[in-house]
């Protein structure tokens, strides 16, 4: 062997006798490479898998894989799908949380961390994870009440755990490596010891000068400025405004979104009415936030509702476009129950603008027929004044008729159906007012009238027989009913008594229509006649005309109170010129008609036709067919238009509704 040379052999002396464990560690880094994090990372998708897979690497001791994780996270801007934090804050927030299985009993403790940071006291993530742990249980003791609601020992507790949390972070900032949530850390451990403000403002300025995309942490100085803990009235809008103008406009929104987001559980729907804080800016950056993060199923839920406080149309229409592509995975912990999910929706698609959802074919995302009533569709309207909500009524094969929202970009059903007992005929919406006619089972008339889909107010009228047809003026101050033997009953809203038309002189009556000024309401007769009345009198306006021989089906008003459009089972539809007193027989259809809607830009008229099973679309200017659309299976039983016109809807006998796109023809 070789003589080695004296100074070589003198290092290998020195590091026998004091570097073994530096040698040691690196032959064991040889033989054993860092773990591969990406495996972890990739069930992410599942919240409670990733925190089974890092709680259990965790507790087995496999501190280099806990490490490697935190490591690969520190640097990502992206989010997780369970989280509207930064990664690394949602990465400590899993192993900071004391957790429970289904048992009820603790998969962390305490000294699970303990034994991490006795094995690895160089461990920056050991040291966020146990003070992130310590904060926890910190406010779990405190609780979340005011402060004159806390015992003497939940604040010894409280005190005694956020001091803990303290000093790990002081030791963590002399640690090699670096980790952004060291920042949000801090500050939460400021806010609950009410550092000084030049002390923060070190922390801040660190931030800022290093990290100014770790918005979890700015979001942690937002509550800290808020007056409630230790700013003033305004402070916390102008920090933000000055820091915003020190970054680029895409930065600056998304920084202020993010942290309108994390007040959000402060103010509610309140945000920008009790702070000042750029509602235009927030949408800009939310929007950002969903195109960089088009999986973060929990931020894209937060964004939704948030998005109700701005009522920015534009922000709403795009986070119905997320919300559909990932069929619509509400979040429990955004909205609590599925019902709160669905009435956002009822209340703020009218926000959408008109031209943003047709341009972005919002209507037009589903396009398979939805699966609506087994039993059939008696009737359809779209929801207060949309286009992507649809109101249909039908039957259940087993079970009472009943009424359904559905949400037409995914065809998914809003709400719980609202059951009508009894045998429902006709439906009639004004905006959010939705009233149903049919009879009770026993020969007599039912009514059900629901507002805004709470809780329905049922009214049986004995004067009436079964209920054929219902209407509603545009205003939703009158509504009218029309039975089989030819009574019409005409109702104010608030009104307790209804005056009734037309007593028995005429056979049945099937259809009824106010018209846009809510001042006239006519009416179609089985005997192929109509009569016009006063709503508020319920005096004749316009005497009995004829206009065929065969049933009326439908009448709709069009161009004002000029003319009156009106449909007869035979196919033909009729322009009756109110003023003159003239009728032409303009359209034919092919065969039997049962339903006719005239599109809101008065160009467009549909029809719905039981032989052939087709709905037809009419150019009303030139009186022609505009073309035939066919899929139903059986009789189309009722057609509306969309609010832009683009798209008309259609339910049939066959149980199923149906979207046909008619853009080009409104071009």
């Amino acid at each position: 062997m070789p003589r080695l040379h004296p100074r070589f052999q003198a290092f290998l002396t020195a590091s026998v006798l004091v570097g073994a464990p530096l040698i040691a560690a690196r032959s064991a880094s040889a033989a054993d490479p860092v773990p591969d994090p990406e495996p972890v990372l990739k069930l992410a998708g599942n919240f409670g898998r990733f925190q089974q897979a890092v709680l259990g690497a965790l507790k087995k001791g496999d501190y280099d894989l806990v490490e490697a994780v935190a490591a690969k996270i520190a640097k990502d801007h992206t989010l997780f799908p369970f989280s509207t934090d930064n990664k690394s804050a949602g990465f400590y927030g899993v192993l900071g949380a004391p957790s429970k299985n289904p048992r009820g009993e603790e998969v962390l403790h305490e000294d699970d961390l303990e034994k991490w940071l006795d094995t690895r006291p160089q461990s920056l993530a050991g040291h966020l994870a146990t003070a992130a742990y310590h904060v926890n249980r910190a406010w779990a003791a405190r609780g979340s009440g005011f402060a004159d609601t806390v015992t003497p020992e939940g604040w010894r507790i409280f005190n005694e755990r956020i001091q803990a949390a303290s000093e790990l972070l002081d030791e963590a900032r002399q640690l090699p490596g670096h980790d952004p949530d060291i920042y949000r850390q801090l500050l939460i451990v400021a806010r609950c010891q009410s550092w000084d403000r030049d002390r923060v403002n070190k922390v801040v300025a660190e931030l800022t000068a290093t990290d100014p995309w770790y918005y979890s942490a700015h979001g942690a100085l937002a509550e800290l400025l808020l007056p409630r803990w230790q700013g003033e009235p305004g402070e916390m809008e102008q920090y933000f405004d000055k820091l915003a103008a020190k970054m680029n406009d895409d930065d600056a929104d998304e920084m202020l979104a993010r942290v309108a987001q994390h007040l959000r559980g402060y103010f509610g729907n309140r945000l920008f009415v009790e702070t000042k804080l750029d509602a235009k800016r927030v949408a800009r950056g939310l929007d950002r936030v969903v195109r960089d993060n088009p999986d973060a199923v929990f931020m894209i839920n937060t964004i939704c509702r948030m998005a109700m406080t701005t009522r920015d149309g534009e922000l709403l229409g795009k986070t119905l476009g997320h919300m559909a592509r990932l069929k619509h995975p509400w979040s429990a912990a955004v909205w609590g129950t599925r019902e709160n999910y669905d009435r956002t929706w009822l209340s703020s698609a009218q926000y959408i603008p008109q031209q943003f959802a047709a341009e972005n074919h919002l209507d037009c995302i589903h396009r398979d027929p939805i699966v609506a009533h087994a039993g059939g569709v008696i009737g359809l309207d779209f929801y207060n004044n949309t286009d992507l909500i649809v109101v249909s009524l039908g039957r259940a094969v087993d079970g009472p008729d009943n009424v359904t929202l559905w949400d037409v970009p995914t065809g998914h059903a809003l709400l719980t159906p609202v059951a009508f007992e009894g045998k429902a005929n006709a439906m009639s919406l004004g905006q959010s007012l939705l009233i149903v006619a049919g009879e009770n089972g026993q020969g007599q008339a039912r009514t059900m009238l629901i507002n805004s889909f709470t809780a329905p107010l049922v009214v049986d009228r004995p004067q009436l027989k079964t209920l054929s047809a219902a209407g509603m003026s545009p205003g939703g101050n009158h509504y009218a009913f029309a039975d089989d033997e030819g009574r019409v009953a005409i109702q104010a809203f608030r009104a307790s008594e209804e005056r009734i038309v037309n007593g028995e002189r005429y056979q049945g009556s099937n259809a009824t229509a106010f018209a846009f000024g809510g001042k006239q309401c006519a009416m179609g007769f089985s005997d192929g006649s109509c009569e016009i009345a006063d709503p508020d009198t319920a005096k004749t306006i316009v005497p009995r005309f004829a206009v065929g021989e065969a049933p009326i089906v439908a009448v709709r008003y069009f161009g004002g109170l000029k003319v009156l459009c009106v449909a007869d089972r035979s196919g033909k539809i009729h322009f009756r010129d109110v003023e003159l007193g003239t009728t032409t027989h303009a359209l034919s259809g092919p065969g039997e008609l049962t339903s006719i809607a005239i599109s809101g830009d008065q160009r467009l008229l549909a029809s719905a036709h039981g032989e052939g099973d087709a709905v037809v679309l009419w150019d009303l200017a030139d009186k022609k067919e505009l073309r035939r659309f066919t899929g139903h299976t059986d009789d189309v039983t009722c057609v509306a238009f969309a609010r832009h016109g683009k798209m008309l809807a259609s339910g049939s006998k066959d149980g199923t509704i149906r979207f046909w796109d008619v853009s080009d023809a409104v071009k």
